[in-house]
């Protein structure tokens, strides 16, 4: 008897131990931007956790874009979330941390192997080889699973809606996990991206600021224009803005401290790119 007893314990103390992967979820609140990637644009797109709902008999979190209703759910023992697809009615896996070297995914009717496994900041990655590009970017990223934050390839890219989305960031209960140096995906520096391009022209062709480091003055061109050009330091704050009407302007900055700071340029209000620009002596 004392012998059942004590498998009973081991049994309970193996199922309590159980691995536990970081929910993709926030306590308070979930947020994610995610970039639409096509051959003459980009932009950022806001997904915004909400309730839970009830599908099949399987909860789900309401994620929501605009007015439009995602369904997501997830497994933090088994590190799985899978994506409800109510155009079809069917639910497809969309990430799985358990996965190991020698393992295999499948994306739609074909098996990509894990390529990597690792850990960084306290997070589990598993990625997989499948590359994506989105043509006139030159971008080639693999699929990578991150622990507590979700997809790189957003959340549709296993089903037939879309494949061309890349997550950009994650706000969890009001603090913001960038994963540009994770991934090494977009230069860009900030969590909100839009930009126009066409198939033979990137975006660091189109814009140029230098000398950089410089020490009093830069010299912005900007082959399109009229642009709007704002400058942030570390924290955020804005320190200087100002209208450009012309396709090459020289900017005074030395009234500036020693330090790096970000160089904002929005067009139309919706066109933005971003630059750090480091001031010397």
């Amino acid at each position: 008897m004392k012998n059942v007893i004590l498998l009973f314990i081991i049994i309970s103390i193996c199922n309590q131990t159980k691995a536990q992967y970081q929910s993709i979820f926030g306590q308070n609140n979930t947020a994610w931007k995610i970039m639409f990637a096509a051959c003459d644009y980009a932009c950022s797109n806001t997904y915004i956790a909400e309730n839970d709902t009830l599908i099949a008999q399987e909860t789900y979190k309401i994620i929501r874009r605009d007015l439009q209703n995602n369904y997501v759910r997830e497994d933090t023992a088994l590190g799985k979330i899978w994506y409800y697809d109510s155009y079809s009615s069917s639910e497809h896996l969309l990430m799985d941390l358990n996965l190991t070297l020698g393992d295999s995914f499948q994306i739609h009717n074909l098996k990509y192997p894990v390529d990597s496994v690792y850990y960084f900041q306290n997070k589990k990655h598993i990625r997989i080889k499948r590359y994506k590009s989105a043509c006139a970017y030159d971008s080639l990223n693999q699929l990578t699973f991150i622990e507590g934050v979700g997809c790189s390839s957003g959340f549709y890219y296993n089903t037939d809606l879309v494949d061309n989305e890349y997550l950009l960031c994650q706000i969890k209960d009001l603090t913001t996990d960038s994963i540009f140096e994770q991934l090494n995906l977009w230069d860009v520096d900030n969590c909100d991206y839009c930009a126009m391009s066409n198939r033979n022209i990137k975006e660091s062709e189109l814009f140029t600021v230098y000398p950089n480091p410089f020490t009093d003055k830069i010299l912005i061109n900007a082959p399109v224009y009229p642009i709007s050009i704002l400058i942030y330091n570390s924290i955020g704050q804005l320190l200087a803005e100002e209208q450009i009407f012309e396709e090459q302007v020289e900017t005074d900055l030395s009234n500036l401290k020693i330090g790096i700071y970000t160089l904002m340029m929005i067009i139309d209000n919706q066109l933005k790119f971003t630059k750090k620009i480091v001031k010397m002596n």
